[in-house]
């Protein structure tokens, strides 16, 4: 994970590109930095899942009718084992609202949780979907097996030895919540 010191400038009209030295040999990723809306407000509400109580958590957002957009939502809290990740397309829901949502029956009243945003492209939202399914299958008789997800960070010496992981250009809305 890197976090750069200085602000980067704001231009979605340009694509970035990091490139690392690690081991002798090079990688390269190459993003644009992809927008995403903000979290306008935060619904909380207690339903039962086989019996037991469980807090649901949904993180609500307007969907810009002009765009086609792609993001995954965070959910991080020290009551989390944990972060929860969901992601978003707005297949069906250009011009009005979307939410991601955190289900745990572990978060109890005054627990802080962290509602992250972060804009993705196309190709970032595949790589998330297939990174989420990946670590959340439960098995059963037709699950494919796991493979190495090939993300957009190449080695330019060797292209059968790409980094493992994703660059991306985000940006971010962030809500501190506490539970009540």
């Amino acid at each position: 994970n890197y976090i750069p010191v200085d602000t980067i400038p704001y231009d979605t009209k340009n694509s970035y590109k990091i490139n690392i030295q690690y081991k002798n040999q090079t990688y390269t990723g190459e993003e644009s930095l992809k927008t995403v809306s903000n979290i306008s407000r935060i619904e909380q509400e207690y339903i039962e899942i086989f019996g037991n109580e469980a807090l649901q958590l949904e993180a609500y957002c307007f969907d810009p009718i002009e765009e086609n957009n792609f993001s995954y939502f965070e959910f991080s809290s020290n009551a989390l084992d944990f972060p929860e990740y969901n992601i978003f397309r707005d297949d069906f829901s250009a011009g009005g609202e979307y939410y991601g949502f955190l289900l745990d029956s572990g978060l109890k009243k005054g627990d802080h949780v962290k509602v992250r945003q972060f804009g993705l492209s196309n190709f970032g939202y595949n790589y998330w979907y297939l990174l989420i399914l990946q670590n959340t299958e439960q098995g059963g008789p037709f699950v494919g097996t796991t493979v190495n997800l090939r993300g957009n960070i190449i080695n330019l010496k060797n292209t059968d030895e790409n980094a493992f992981g994703y660059f991306r250009m985000s940006e971010v809305s962030e809500v501190d919540y506490v539970i009540k």
